[in-house]
């Protein structure tokens, strides 16, 4: 088999209390096979300590191992046989009656894929089971009775002499997940089967179904003119218990050696070869607080400009049915915001818990009590229950139904045509045992999420590794869903007031947000959320004056981040933060592919950079905002034009007047003088300069009030900049065509220093 065949070896360790003891049985006693037999022991001078205290970091509970692709079974034998051979393993009793090979009674009791039980593992569980088995020179000689084996004593384990058919094997499950990666590809020199069915091993064969999910993956590009392809892979998990903090280490300490082992034999790419660990999931919902009184729930989105009223609310209903991911706690799948006329249990959910991604949490309260009449109200969060009402109130906001006859008021979410997916995760822990995008997307791609909400963040060096590895894969070369979705992810609470601004990408330690800095790939989706007030002016502030939303040059748009929602239990009540503000932006990027669909009768899906650009560039720029975000504040109305150019100029006393018709695009360029340019990486400003800017790469042109100097954002080498004090002369100008193709066409010119606003078309541009 060629090197090029790939593995990943990846770790993940779930964290449990202190009051909570290991899940080893009581009658599981690792039995050491027969010295002759040992050859891998570890000496006690190698084991590793523990590199936090237990004071500081409680002890884990499992360590989860997953192997991806390639030589995959080869690597779980090698990883299993060294885990064994060093007593790392619990083990247990079972039925072996009746089967044929210690293959099938794993793959019966452990779900072990064939091919995993190496030759020397397999000699070891032959020693330990004397009674089953007998060694041979170099082979196992197994004896199971073909009827039914003795009846196995009460209590009789792995330390007892056990019965004909009974034996002692691994106490380890092992289960199949889905995934993706990025495999290098070269049509010249290795065919579209080869690459998916040997070396991802991802589709059983190249029918059909797996071409439809090779074309989602690559948007319907598989020419390899990249030279790499986004590929589903085979994919397997193992988790294995974890006794105590120096158990813990030498299990990672084996791993290792196996990796070591095996990319020395050539069965373990070096680049592409990863363990990811991870200690503690210290996932952080931001504070709900109260809401000021007499706040309409509406004043939210009239703020950005979303469809509100009966109205717009039936052109909402009109449109196809989107699916949005959300990252949280506990949701409240059957909150009656979410089924005003279906009832809970209809063939269509609303909400659907696709992936219970966390272990049930020590020390969490029950969930509230549910009110059925649905007319329940806090008028200040319920912080003892967050841990159910944070996510609630979220995809109340994305997804919500109207409710007028409930409250007085309109709590429609942003988009009521959507679905939700959640993918729930622990407060202090995640499972980690694969990818739950991948267990949707690789399923069915027509009900894959285009948007994913994360209004959490993730503190610790450990917290960030799983999630980083979700959105942007194990290696530079781009696994993962970054570039398949819009990820909208919130810029979380300051630590301290001195911390709230983050300009540098060296002071950004917030996560997953700073990753939208950082990874600046052109095919990548991300969006960064700074939570405003609620008249969108400042960054949300307590009564005391502090930032409840970090803010700054390293996150991209802003929107409000205090609203009324749903709260756990069919309640409602308010919340702020910027896990408030992020939903908005979900929601916006959901209208945005739901339009598209919907305009272009189902042709276009856009590019995930698109959609992200698309809510940056047309983002409400004020002064104001200029030092708290990027772009500015969202604005749905403007976002939601996308079919034509929006042009206006400067009419008689300082009016407004809409100019019809579309900007030519050529290769002609507009000389910017004097433009102060924002490093959006620094924050700094760059020197004064004149800019030659093609007229295809303007999206924005936008006057500041009272001044004669412009707003200005280009797109260049496929990323977003911004102009905050540009300038044109006299003889700068745009041609604009009006009635194309009817027999009135005509291309007149527009002073680029008469326009008040121009906004760029996208997607569906009618030119």
């Amino acid at each position: 088999m060629s090197l090029c065949l790939k593995l990943r070896i990846l770790c993940t360790v779930g964290a449990f209390s202190a009051s909570v003891q290991p899940v080893l049985a009581q009658d599981v006693v690792p039995v050491s096979p027969p010295e002759a037999v040992i050859v891998d022991a570890l000496p006690p001078d190698r084991v590793l300590a523990p590199t936090l205290s237990e004071a500081t970091i409680q002890a884990p509970k499992h360590v989860t191992l997953r192997f991806e692709g390639g030589l995959l079974e080869d690597n779980i034998g090698a990883t299993l046989e060294k885990l064994y051979l060093r007593h790392l393993l619990p083990t247990s009793v079972v039925n072996a009656a009746g089967s044929t090979s210690l293959t099938e009674v794993m793959r019966k009791y452990r779900s072990w894929p064939g091919g995993t039980i190496s030759p020397r593992l397999e000699m070891n569980l032959c020693a330990a089971n004397p009674q089953s088995c007998k060694l041979e020179k170099t082979r196992a000689v197994w004896n199971f009775p073909r009827g039914n084996a003795q009846v196995l004593v009460e209590d009789q384990g792995c330390g007892a002499v056990l019965p004909v058919g009974w034996i002692c094997v691994p106490d380890v499950q092992v289960s199949e997940y889905k995934t993706i990666q990025s495999l290098s590809y070269s049509p010249k020199t290795e065919s579209l089967e080869q690459i998916i069915l040997q070396r991802a091993r991802g589709c059983e064969s190249l029918d059909n179904d797996c071409l439809d999910v090779l074309r989602f993956l690559n948007r319907n590009d598989l020419s390899g003119a990249a030279g790499w392809l986004r590929m589903p892979v085979k994919s397997f998990s193992m988790r294995v218990p974890i006794r105590s903090r120096e158990h813990e280490a030498s299990i990672m300490q084996a791993v290792g050696d196996t990796r070591a082992t095996q990319r020395d034999m050539g069965k373990l790419s070096s680049k592409n070869a990863n363990m990811f660990i991870t200690r503690s999931q210290n996932y952080k919902a931001e504070a709900a607080i109260k809401l000021p009184a007499g706040v309409d729930v509406n004043d939210p989105k009239r703020m950005m400009n979303f469809p509100v009223g009966s109205a717009a609310l039936t052109e909402l209903m009109k449109l196809p049915e989107e699916y949005i991911g959300v990252f949280d706690r506990r949701a409240d799948a059957r909150h009656c915001v979410l089924y005003p006329v279906a009832p809970p249990g209809a063939a269509t959910e609303k909400v659907i818990i696709r992936e219970t991604y966390g272990e049930d949490d020590d020390g969490i309260p029950k969930p509230p009590a549910r009110d059925e009449e649905c007319t329940r109200v806090f008028s200040q969060s319920r912080s003892s229950l967050e841990v159910y009402d944070h996510a609630t109130h979220i995809i109340g906001i994305l997804a919500g139904q109207p409710l007028d006859k409930k409250l007085g008021n309109d709590l429609t979410g942003i988009n009521p045509s959507a679905r939700i997916w959640v993918y729930e995760v622990g407060v202090r822990r995640h499972k980690g045992n694969d990818d739950p995008i991948g267990s949707v997307a690789l399923e069915k791609p027509s009900f894959s999420p285009h948007v994913i909400n994360i209004s959490q963040t993730m503190e610790g060096v450990d917290s960030r590794d799983y999630m980083r590895r979700i959105i942007f894969g194990a290696d530079e070369n781009g696994n993962g869903w970054a570039g398949v979705m819009v990820f909208v992810m919130a810029a979380g609470k300051p630590r301290t007031p001195d911390k709230a601004r983050v300009d540098q990408s060296t002071a950004c330690d917030v996560y997953p947000a700073c990753w939208a800095l950082t990874e600046t790939r052109r095919d990548y989706g991300l969006l960064t959320v700074v939570g405003l007030s609620a008249d969108g002016s400042t960054v949300l502030r307590d009564s005391a004056g502090n930032p409840l939303s970090r803010f700054g040059q390293a996150f991209d748009v802003a929107a409000v981040g205090e609203a009324w929602s749903a709260y756990f239990g069919n309640a409602f009540g308010p919340m702020q933060g910027s896990s408030v503000a992020t939903p908005y932006v979900a929601g916006l990027a959901s209208l945005l592919y739901a339009q598209v669909r919907l305009q272009s009768r189902g042709k276009i899906t856009p590019d995930t950079p698109d959609v992200a650009n698309r809510i940056r560039y047309t983002a409400d720029l004020t002064d104001a905002l200029n030092e708290t975000v990027r772009f500015g504040r969202i604005n749905a109305a403007r976002a939601l034009a996308f079919d034509t150019d929006k042009i206006s100029v400067n009419g008689p006393e300082e009016t407004e007047e809409h100019m019809p018709g579309t900007v030519v695009r050529t290769t002609d360029v507009v000389i910017v003088s004097e433009a102060a340019e924002a490093d959006l990486g620094t924050g700094t400003m760059l020197a004064r300069r004149d800019l030659k800017i093609p007229v295809s790469a303007i999206k924005r042109i936008s006057r500041k009030a009272k001044t004669s100097a412009y707003w200005l954002i280009y797109q260049e080498d496929g990323a977003l900049k911004r102009l905050n004090d540009a300038t044109f002369d006299e003889t700068q100008q745009l041609r604009v065509r009006a009635g194309r193709g009817l027999p009135g066409e005509r291309i007149s010119t527009v002073k680029l220093n008469s326009i008040r606003e121009y906004v760029a078309c996208s997607f569906t541009c009618k030119q």
